[in-house]
C-alpha cells in the first residue's frame, strides 16, 4: 500500500508540472484515499477505513531507524483481543 501511495503522489506531481491549472494531491489527500476513502469506494466504511471502535484493525509497523530496503517489523498477532473495544 505504501508503494501505491508513493506512486499516486509521483503521478500527481508529474501532472502538476505538465498540466496547467492542475492542483496536486497532498499527503493528506493520498492518506485519505488509502484509508477511509478507499473503504467508502467499496461501501465498507462501516467495517474498515479508520480506527473507530468496532472496526477491523490491520496495521503495518515500520521501523524508521532500520537500514536498507526492508523497514517492516516482523509480523505478529495479538492472541488475546478481549481488551480491545
Amino acid at each position: 500500500m505504501l508503494n501505491e501511495m508513493r506512486s499516486v503522489l509521483q503521478v500527481s506531481n508529474c501532472l502538476f508540472v505538465t498540466k496547467e491549472n492542475y492542483i496536486p494531491l497532498s499527503y493528506k489527500d493520498v492518506f485519505h484515499m488509502a484509508t477511509l476513502g478507499g473503504a467508502k469506494a467499496f461501501s465498507i466504511e462501516d467495517k474498515v477505513g479508520n480506527l473507530m471502535p468496532g472496526k477491523e484493525f490491520d496495521a503495518l509497523i515500520i521501523d524508521l531507524n532500520a537500514k536498507g530496503e526492508n523497514k517492516k517489523a516482523p509480523i505478529f498477532e495479538i492472541p488475546d483481543m478481549s481488551h480491545v473495544q
